[in-house]
């Protein structure tokens, strides 16, 4: 069965969106499903319109609690503020509370994505405050690392956004800068090996390998023994070498190198 993911994302200026549709674009190079959402706006229109901010796309549906429980695999779209999460993601979270009560989303998949505005914005810093929330929900972190994108993530030749956390951007302090080419591929890396690693469940749900059958500590007697009546085994007395302790080796006796210079045995 394929792999359905959501892909939950704020973006203000578009940044993040990009990124969250190169993700897209790996689960489904993966053979899997990715369905976009969106965080709701808590900002005023008056503010945005001041922040030249364009209005949100309401084509891509808002996502609310009820998402986080019919998926159970989902990739975080995250704009850095100050190392952490935006206002808007935090007021999506504060709203999970009864998931957390319930254990509702406890082992399911989430990776994520970033967007600061500099190289020292919160690119990593961001990615490890975010793991809290979901961390408490008793969700289970699936990290980029390096083993798919080496390249890109070791590439010294521009600057680049991204880290063995999760894919990521910059937007300069101004908003002007758009996630390069390199960034967008590394989102889609990070798509497609998501979807490769949360498919190794199936439907990416965790599935719990089969207890082991195990045998009862004192078995059921046999030979038309009863049940009141128990079974033992005579100890096997002690034999002579049994009783005889092993003779601690001197270190005249040492002919390896083995003498440690205190009273001990060398087995």
């Amino acid at each position: 069965m394929a792999v359905k993911v959501a892909i939950i994302f704020y973006s203000m200026y578009g940044h993040v969106r990009k990124l969250a549709e190169a993700e897209k674009k790996g689960v489904e190079a993966a053979g899997g499903q990715a369905d976009l959402f969106q965080i709701k706006e808590t900002l005023p229109s008056e503010v945005t319109t001041k922040m030249h901010a364009p209005p949100q796309d309401e084509s891509i549906p808002f996502a609310t609690p009820d998402t986080m429980k019919e998926y159970n695999t989902f990739l975080f779209g995250v704009p850095t503020r100050y190392g952490n999460y935006s206002a808007q993601w935090k007021t999506f979270i504060d709203q999970l509370g009864q998931l957390w009560m319930s254990g509702a989303l406890a082992g399911k998949y989430f990776g994520l994505f970033v967007s600061t505005a500099s190289q020292g914005g919160g690119q990593e810093s961001t990615a490890i405050a975010a793991l809290s929330s979901w961390a408490h929900q008793g969700m289970i972190y699936v990290p980029l690392g390096y083993a798919h994108a080496f390249g890109i993530q070791t590439d010294l030749t521009e600057a680049r956004g991204g880290s063995p956390w999760g894919a990521g951007t910059y937007a300069a302090g101004d908003g002007s800068r758009q996630p390069s080419a390199k960034e967008l591929e590394l989102a889609e890396i990070q798509g497609k090996q998501f979807a490769i690693t949360v498919g190794k469940t199936a439907d990416g749900t965790t599935t719990a390998a089969p207890a082991k059958k195990e045998e009862p500590i004192n078995p059921a007697p046999t030979n038309g023994a009863t049940s009141d009546e128990k079974t033992t085994a005579a100890p096997t007395p002690a034999t002579k070498t049994d009783q005889t302790a092993p003779t601690p080796t001197t270190e005249k006796d040492d002919k390896d190198g083995k003498f440690c210079g205190m009273k001990c045995v060398v087995l």
